[in-house]
């Protein structure tokens, strides 16, 4: 199955592959919900020191891991807020409409 999806460009999971009868792929469904990605494009643009911790080749792989552990936990609580706002409902609409 995974390399199924990697033949198809699918490197991120979840996946939802939706296939019909004949076992025909209708769809497919992958990680987040299209919005989540909007989201997170725009958080990236607020918090440009994440980037910059990245692409430090002065710091440690462990040192990066260290400096982006405390940002990251404040996305992932944003993240969770996002989610339980309007996120949650987006993505089962994503999977309603391969479905439909």
């Amino acid at each position: 199955m995974q390399a199924w999806f990697a033949a198809g460009g699918i490197a991120a999971i979840p996946v939802f592959a939706v296939l019909d009868e004949a076992f025909q792929l209708i769809g497919t469904w992958v990680e987040r919900p299209k919005a989540a990605n909007e989201r997170i494009k725009r958080w990236k643009e607020e918090h440009p020191e994440t980037q910059a911790i990245q692409q430090d080749a002065s710091l440690s792989k462990e040192k990066r891991k260290t400096r982006l552990a405390h940002i990251y936990t404040g996305l992932k609580i944003e993240m969770e807020t996002w989610y339980a706002e309007s996120l949650q409902a987006a993505t089962v609409q994503e999977i309603v409409d391969i479905l439909k």
